[in-house]
């Protein structure tokens, strides 16, 4: 790598079954076409497309199930994708054996999107601590049990997490956390003022799937616009989902990788990033992990905090 080569991190979070079938082998060839590299989280449970379709009945919901097109979907993966809730991961190891020996090889990461995503998204905000630990468990007790390392990244469905979250995670040996959206890396201040010793990487978005919202009938000079603003930026975290940019609209992944080949920006798993800024922990700005709104999303979600003193 150059020293006009600039670096990026791209987490592809996979969240259905039908995703990891026919998404994530896209991605990994696009990946590898483009010789750039991701983080994958995926659930260790299950998590069925009818579940996310029964939120319908939120309004922001919706709004982006209208942009995603039902129509679309089924057309893609067919009304029997949608009602499977068979473990993701498992499946994804079970269809496509090589996966992990493919990830070592290119370069990529593996991380763990929760346990069972639906649930997750719903109900972590009021769900008791020992609710919550024990999806953590039954996520790395199914990675293990499918001989994966027992110390995984981890991010939270929906990027939604609070601190017992966090605190667990760091109890398990993450190497990093990546829980929420935000502007740039920092250290996490918990609310009794404690401080967790892990670099924070904070999605900075916004999402393909939201950049199309914006402009449906040319995505792509969207996409080229914006790739202009992240070449000269300091810190971008992308995240990229199985269902929009490995099956619904294939089309904008590949866009997005030509944009940022041709201005010279390569794409890194986060655990490349997350030892750039281990490094210097010390001089990472403290921040508190709250709820907020990103642009394109439905409800609340986890959002960096303002700098502590």
């Amino acid at each position: 790598m150059n020293d006009s080569t600039r670096t990026i991190a791209l987490r592809i979070d996979v969240d259905f079954v039908f995703g990891a079938r026919r998404g994530v082998p896209y991605l990994l060839d696009t990946l590898r076409r483009y010789d750039m590299r991701a983080t994958f989280f995926v659930p260790a449970g299950p998590h069925a497309v009818w579940r996310s379709l029964l939120r319908v009945t939120r309004r922001g919901h919706v709004k982006r199930l209208r942009s995603l097109s039902i129509a679309r979907l089924l057309k893609c993966v067919g009304p029997t994708a949608l009602l499977s809730s068979r473990p993701v991961l498992e499946t994804l190891l079970r269809e496509h054996p090589t996966f992990v020996r493919t990830l070592e090889e290119d370069g990529h990461e593996l991380g763990l999107h929760g346990y069972d995503h639906g649930w997750w998204a719903d109900r972590i905000w009021r769900a008791n601590v020992g609710r919550v630990e024990r999806e953590l468990e039954l996520a790395y007790g199914r990675a293990t049990g499918l001989q994966l390392p027992p110390s995984l990244p981890w991010s939270s469905p929906n990027w939604r997490t609070r601190d017992e979250v966090i605190v667990r995670l760091l109890n398990l040996g993450v190497p990093y956390l990546t829980e929420c959206w935000g502007h740039a890396p920092f250290v996490t201040v918990l609310r009794d003022g404690g401080e967790v010793p892990l670099p924070h990487l904070p999605v900075t978005g916004p999402s393909l799937e939201t950049l199309a919202a914006k402009n449906p009938e040319d995505a792509s000079a969207t996409i080229a616009t914006w790739a202009d603003s992240i070449a000269s930026s300091t810190y971008t975290m992308l995240c990229c989902h199985d269902y929009f940019e490995g099956v619904l609209r294939r089309g904008l992944f590949e866009t997005l990788m030509a944009e940022l080949a041709a201005r010279g920006v390569n794409t890194e798993p986060a655990r490349v990033v997350a030892a750039r800024y281990g490094r210097t922990l010390s001089r990472l700005p403290r921040c508190s992990v709250v709820r907020g709104r990103v642009p394109g999303f439905s409800g609340f979600v986890s959002t960096q905090g303002e700098q502590k003193p």
